[in-house]
């Protein structure tokens, strides 16, 4: 599988109606801007698509092997933000955050692994006490490919 297959449209959908009081419903977007950049965007779904993305993000990327990616954070203005490590580990394609990510005194910790077929991330920012200020650190979203 290639990385550039991380293009497309998901919805946790599913997710939301086993557990609706614990997750959000979410419509996360990777759009292929061409020259190795992608945008990702994410929606409430109850908005979506009427409104703006509550979450808006670029991102360039380097291949390091059939195996491994380095990909690059923006901001909506290109500053940069965090940067990921991705590696394939024969099912998915598994992103962790290169070194410590600080942005506005804030922590930031992010996961995602996606595949063909399911995208599952969880992000959470922390405070210089520890405290969770957003995000979930609890459990995975699971989002299925819908295109």
């Amino acid at each position: 599988m290639k990385f550039s297959e991380i293009v497309g449209e998901y919805s946790n959908k599913n997710q939301t109606l086993m557990c609706p009081f614990d997750y959000a419903r979410i419509r996360l977007i990777w759009k292929d801007l061409g020259e190795n950049k992608l945008q990702s965007q994410n929606f409430y779904e109850y908005n979506y698509p009427r409104e703006e993305p509550y979450r808006q993000s670029y991102h360039t990327y380097d291949i390091v092997s059939n195996d491994e990616v380095l990909l690059r954070g923006f901001d909506v203005d290109w500053n940069p933000t965090c940067d990921h490590n991705v590696y394939w580990n024969g099912g998915f394609w598994v992103a962790k955050i290169c070194g410590e990510c600080i942005m506005n005194n804030i922590k930031i910790t992010s996961q995602f692994k996606f595949n063909s077929e399911k995208f599952f991330s969880k992000d959470a920012g922390y405070d210089e006490s520890g405290n969770l200020v957003w995000g979930k650190d609890t459990s995975f979203f699971e989002f299925d490919k819908l295109n």
